[in-house]
């Protein structure tokens, strides 16, 4: 493997190829981008079909990577896959409305040197700061070399493991076609640095190296119908996708918060979890007379910052009596747990109808932008009139009916952090393009030198069904447009 070196900042190993004033000179980390790197992969797969019945597969790929230890290097990773076409049975051949039928499954393992720690590859050297000083607890004498990654010899390949189920059938003189798989994958060996893991008297996470720990899955289904229709003069044809995805964090460093705090660990949840506290309405001007007093313990102390009636008030988790960190949890998720598409096409004689749909259901958004975090000198949205306010000399009382917390001329660090309060469901519809077409019939184009010609009117962004309105309000970015387009197609 080639090295060059563009970086200030060098291995101690590879001191010594350098004239002494480099060594003198040289201030900066490095930053690993100076290197060029070979990898070689190289693979086979095998095939067999047993009386157009039984069928079997099993692929292997050997891959090598210079961005790990001598030792380390190569990887295997085999997949094997079966099918049985269920429709070529003696048992189902009778049977007319089966035109096909088959059963399959697969699993397997794949190997990657990608991954978010890996963008600075090489982990398993140690790596030190040419120059600079490091000055002993001691306070005697210095160091010219200053650690900047421990290097772990182990480090190895991230992997992923593999599992589909599913069946494919055709029924109807292939005039309906249906598909549905279910897929469970398993990530693991992903590198982390245990900073939860290892005491700071180690030496700080410079002085930790980085480990292959880190695990989380994914699982769901994903089906697809399709049914097309032909009688004379008329074809429709209508697809369905359906696609169901839950994502978990299995393993991951984190502290052990002990018994009674699960809801704070990580590893279990939802990948893609967004935490947040729970929101329990404003506070009342009597509340927070009871804030204020000392000696009371029946309202929970809240921590972030002072809060005044009409701040938002959040649940006390833990039943600790404060409102603080240990009150975060999970609150929603920020990836679609089922994704929904349709395609419709209908033709009849020279007009054809295109039409496409899509929704995602079960996933949230914390909205804390400046439409909806909002103090100070900068602009006040409309939807702002919903505000809590009191002030009976102008006769102002929406203490019953606020939908927003007090205004405040401050960051107000109680309400604008992540919550319910600010949470949003994100289901929606929506139809991206709907276009409707006219083709020429080809005995009128001769005489026009014209081997086509078509003309057609398309909408696009048609329309979009949501009970959140940011699904349709664009905030600090160019308004959403529905556009109109009429066009010709010509061949000539």
């Amino acid at each position: 493997m080639a090295t060059t070196y563009k970086t200030p900042g060098v291995y101690i190993e590879e001191i010594a190829k350098f004239p002494p004033s480099v060594a003198q000179v040289e201030t900066a980390i490095p930053a690993f981008i100076g290197y060029t790197e070979k990898a070689i992969n190289f693979g086979f797969r095998a095939n067999y079909m047993y009386d157009s019945r039984y069928v079997a597969e099993l692929t292997g790929m050997f891959v090598g990577s210079p961005r790990f230890a001598k030792g380390k290097q190569w990887g295997f990773s085999p997949a094997v896959g079966l099918g049985w076409i269920a429709s070529e049975e003696e048992f189902l051949k009778d049977i007319k409305a089966v035109d096909y039928l088959k059963f399959k499954t697969s699993y397997g393992n794949t190997k990657t040197d990608y991954d978010d720690a890996l963008s600075d590859y090489y982990l398993y050297q140690n790596v030190y700061n040419v120059s600079g000083s490091f000055n002993y607890g001691d306070g005697l004498g210095q160091n010219g070399y200053l650690a900047v990654q421990t290097g772990n010899p182990n480090i190895s390949w991230v992997e992923r493991n593999e599992l589909n189920v599913g069946l494919e059938t055709s029924v109807f003189n292939k005039s309906l076609f249906f598909e549905v798989n279910y897929f469970h994958s398993t990530r693991f060996n992903e590198i982390q640095k245990l900073t939860n893991t290892y005491p700071q008297f180690m030496g700080g996470t410079n002085f930790i190296a980085f480990e292959n720990y880190a695990k989380r899955t994914q699982q769901g289904f994903e089906a697809d119908i399709n049914f097309t229709k032909e009688l004379n003069d008329f074809r429709f044809c209508f697809d369905f996708n359906i696609i169901n995805l839950v994502p978990t964090r299995v393993l991951i460093d984190e502290l052990d918060y002990g018994a009674g705090y699960e809801y704070r660990q990580r590893a279990g949840k939802a990948n893609d979890a967004i935490w947040g506290l729970v929101a329990n309405g404003l506070y009342t001007q009597e509340e927070i007379d009871l804030i204020n007093d000392v000696n009371d313990n029946t309202v929970a102390k809240p921590t972030f910052g002072e809060v005044k009636a009409g701040d938002i008030k959040y649940i006390d988790v833990d039943n600790n009596k404060i409102i603080d960190e240990s009150d975060i949890k999970v609150i929603g998720n920020t990836q679609a747990r089922f994704n929904y598409r349709f395609k419709l096409t209908a033709e009849y004689k020279d007009f054809s109808l295109f039409a496409y749909g899509i929704a995602e259901t079960g996933y949230h958004m914390i909205q804390n932008n400046s439409y909806n975090w909002v103090y100070g000198e900068m602009k006040y949205p409309t939807h702002l009139v919903t505000r809590w306010a009191y002030d009976p000399a102008l006769n102002v009382d929406t203490r019953s009916t606020a939908l927003y917390p007090r205004l405040t001329t401050k960051n107000n660090t109680n309400n604008f952090r992540n919550s319910t309060f600010w949470l949003t469901e994100r289901d929606y519809f929506s139809i991206p393009a709907v276009q409707l077409s006219y083709s020429v019939p080809y005995k009128l184009l001769k005489n026009w030198h014209l081997k086509q010609l078509s003309v057609y009117a398309r909408v696009d962004n048609l329309m979009t069904i949501s009970k959140d309105k940011y699904a349709t309000l664009n905030v600090e970015s160019s308004p959403q447009l529905i556009m109109y387009n009429l066009g010709i197609k010509a061949g000539f």
